[in-house]
């Protein structure tokens, strides 16, 4: 093997090596800045907390049709649940037969016939569907819920925090959070602080130590964001950002993994 391609393959082997070594140490500056706000130590991590709505039937009955089931996105209007009318409607055309001339049965069928619109149950908002404790041919008495759903509006994030990272946070108009689901970063921001709690930790001896924090919440600057999230999804708070209402500040982890790069190679 001539001298030059003993050269070039150290080259090659050396060039590897360097490479490797760059992407650890650009995946541990990445790992780090996944869990940001340095300055306070220990990661933040949100909630989602989403309001749930119970839909209850208005009247007994038999359960017709169940058309949603847990973990659907549903829209408003949507027909949801039919629960069996055929007792009224045997009753409607009954009363038909004297309707003409008889003055309470037509009264009677005008009521009837109102009443057949709570026999069909329609979506109230747009959301997901939580639980649906009933079953196709199950009977429902006036009052029993029919399903339970999380409503999209109104989403909120929820973490609790120590006083120094809460003074941390205060800095900053907006905060970004990732969600490894999706793999994306969302701007959200500060909207009150719920209350201030006591949380029992343990010291590495064993010890119980109670620390006082503070529990706020948080709103997606973008409120369409909360559309794809669920109720309890977690997400980690990935950058100090941001001061102003630029979308542009926002970086997502292949970039952070692109600026590492450039700044240990090229120097930018």
């Amino acid at each position: 093997m001539n001298k030059n391609l003993k050269e070039a393959l150290f080259n090659v082997f050396a060039f590897i090596l360097i490479f490797l070594f760059v992407l650890f140490v650009s995946t541990q500056a990445l790992a780090r800045k996944m869990n940001t706000l340095q300055t306070i130590g220990s990661p933040i991590f949100f909630y989602v907390d989403k309001k749930n709505v119970s839909v209850s039937s208005e009247v007994s009955g038999k359960i017709k049709e169940i058309l949603v089931s847990s973990g659907q996105h549903v829209k408003r209007g949507e027909l949801a649940v039919l629960i069996d009318a055929t007792k009224i409607r045997e009753r409607i055309a009954t009363l038909e037969e004297f309707a003409e001339e008889n003055v309470s049965a037509r009264t009677e069928i005008s009521i009837l016939n109102n009443l057949l619109d709570n026999y069909k149950i329609y979506v109230p908002q747009d959301g997901v569907i939580d639980e649906v404790p009933k079953v196709k041919d199950s009977s429902v008495n006036t009052g029993d819920t029919l399903f339970s759903m999380f409503a999209n509006s109104g989403t909120r994030l929820i973490t609790r925090v120590t006083p120094n990272q809460y003074r941390e946070l205060q800095k900053y108009h907006t905060v970004n959070v990732y969600s490894d689901r999706l793999g994306q970063v969302f701007s959200i921001e500060f909207e009150s602080v719920r209350r201030v709690v006591k949380e029992t930790i343990f010291s590495k001896n064993g010890n119980p130590i109670d620390v006082q924090k503070y529990e706020l919440v948080f709103h997606f600057r973008n409120a369409e964001d909360g559309n794809a999230f669920f109720d309890n999804e977690f997400l980690e708070i990935t950058s100090n950002s941001t001061g102003d209402n630029d979308d542009n500040s926002i970086k997502y982890p292949m970039e952070y993994l692109r600026d590492m790069w450039n700044a240990l190679i090229i120097g930018k």
